[in-house]
């Protein structure tokens, strides 16, 4: 319902959070009513520090008779939200009987779906170069051309694959393969690389929490908050800590290594005079994580 509406099911959806964070609608409003740029990080700022998420839940596990709330979660986690709400947005964008305000905002705000997905790890970027390759097919009508483009991608990157296979096979052959010819190295663990109190509860806790987040962005939390902590000691690279919380904790899956100094050096650029990861979502993210961290370490001293 929600991929093919005319918008009214958004009307319904705004009504409805509107109705546990009245404060976000205000604000909404003031800013639809307002001359200047709409300013959409004060819409996270409210969204954050609300209750909002937790009365989803809760509805969601003690109100079965109540199907919004479990509707409304599957669709913003599972479902095509981010791209339902581009699609939608584009159409009003492109509408010129919207005039050139709603239009714009339309626009800039299709932009903020899409770098705020990115940013907080829902979509990647080229998931979105693939949602704009499937809809440029649509406008098109050219199902067979956007097919045959995705087998040749599909292709060509098997045949770099192949070449890299063979490459790390060339190596292997010309070095030792005896075990007494060639010393093994332990595998890196986090725990190699960890000095604080109570070393195991800091590892337990950080394990639970890749239970629930393990994306690349959330990875590249934990490393900058204990580096922020200081408790960290150095490491040779990025490649090094990976591998060391790979094999630390085996029944995570983790993302891969590229998709994880992608995320950690966007959280290190710089914004201004700050860092992108001292500046909102970010921010209180890593600050949650170093929290938990320092919990977990002063623990046994209060045990």
């Amino acid at each position: 319902m929600m991929a093919e509406s005319d918008g009214m099911e958004f009307v319904m959806l705004y009504r409805f959070c509107s109705q546990f964070l009245p404060t976000y609608a205000k604000e909404w409003k003031n800013q639809w009513n307002g001359d200047g740029t709409m300013d959409f990080v004060k819409f996270d700022n409210k969204v954050q520090t609300s209750k909002l998420a937790k009365l989803w839940v809760d509805r969601f596990h003690y109100h079965k008779e109540d199907m919004t709330a479990n509707l409304v979660l599957s669709w913003m986690l599972f479902g095509r939200s981010y791209e339902t709400m581009v699609t939608l947005l584009e159409v009003y964008a492109n509408d010129e009987k919207n005039g050139r305000i709603i239009r714009t905002i339309c626009a800039k705000t299709i932009k903020y779906i899409i770098s705020s997905s990115i940013k907080s790890g829902y979509r990647t970027q080229d998931q979105w170069d693939e949602f704009l390759s499937e809809s440029q097919m649509l406008k098109d009508k050219d199902a067979t051309g956007w097919a045959m483009k995705g087998i040749t991608k599909n292709v060509e990157a098997e045949a770099v694959n192949q070449e890299e296979s063979e490459e790390l096979l060339n190596v292997s052959e010309e070095t030792p393969s005896s075990a007494e010819e060639q010393p093994q190295e332990t595998p890196p663990l986090l725990s190699d690389f960890l000095f604080c109190d109570n070393k195991e509860h800091v590892l337990q806790v950080i394990h639970d929490y890749f239970l629930v987040k393990s994306l690349a962005k959330n990875m590249a939390y934990v490393n900058i908050a204990m580096l922020k902590m200081g408790i960290l000691r150095e490491y040779h690279d990025e490649k090094t800590f990976y591998q060391a919380l790979v094999n630390q904790y085996p029944d995570i899956t983790f993302k891969a290594l590229r998709s994880y100094r992608d995320a950690r050096q966007k959280l290190m650029d710089a914004a201004g005079v700050r860092f992108i990861y001292e500046i909102g979502s970010d921010a209180a993210e890593v600050e949650y994580v170093r929290n938990m961290i320092e919990q977990a370490s002063s623990s046994e001293k209060h045990n």
